[in-house]
């Protein structure tokens, strides 16, 4: 990557978005009641995807590559089946940094896997740490009950929140605000029709 201009890199990543189940948003509102006293930075809904890949600052003259990448890796790919269960925190417990829902798919294993032999073909490193897919529900920095957050994580620990099909994977670009990141999609890519 030659460029360095920072007016010329704009901060991507690729993505699924997640449509808001119902009992999912009545689980956030009900975290959301019990945790009101606490700093939490929740994710609103419009917000919820699953990231495939973090880019990071990119030079606009390599997004079509990385466009192209994902175009490839998706187009043999079915459309994917998640399931949306339990409510986990990542970090110590008494200082944990995010609140998490599960997402099982073997479906979109295969895509993260297809996408990175892409972004390797395209002669982009991909990130290098295990993939475990979840959906980010919010952001913490300290908390002053840790306890509380534990126990309301506790009442969804066996909690299914229901399933939905992906047909998309995009390629989207992450704006930071002062009102948090809006994410906008520079290109969707079809997942393969099932025949």
């Amino acid at each position: 990557m030659e460029e360095t201009n920072s007016s010329s890199q704009r901060r991507l990543f690729v993505g699924v978005k997640i449509p808001a189940p119902p009992a999912l948003c009545d689980a956030l509102a009900t975290l959301q009641t019990q945790l009101a006293r606490e700093r939490i930075r929740w994710v609103p809904p419009e917000n919820w995807h699953l990231t495939l890949e973090f880019f990071g600052a990119v030079p606009e003259s390599r997004i079509p590559a990385l466009a192209a990448a994902l175009a490839a890796a998706a187009a043999p790919i079915e459309p994917i089946h998640l399931r949306l269960a339990t409510v986990g925190a990542f970090g110590p417990p008494r200082h944990p940094r995010v609140i998490w829902v599960g997402v099982e798919s073997a479906g979109l294993i295969t895509l993260h896997a297809a996408l990175q032999q892409e972004l390797r073909l395209a002669g982009w490193t991909p990130e290098s740490r295990p993939y475990t897919p979840h959906l980010t529900l919010a952001r913490l920095n300290t908390l002053r009950h840790p306890d509380r957050l534990q126990k309301c994580l506790a009442r969804f620990q066996h909690e299914n929140f229901g399933e939905i099909f992906i047909k998309h994977a995009v390629l989207f670009e992450s704006h930071l605000t002062p009102a948090g990141p809006r994410y906008q999609a520079l290109h969707r890519c079809p997942l393969a029709p099932q025949i």
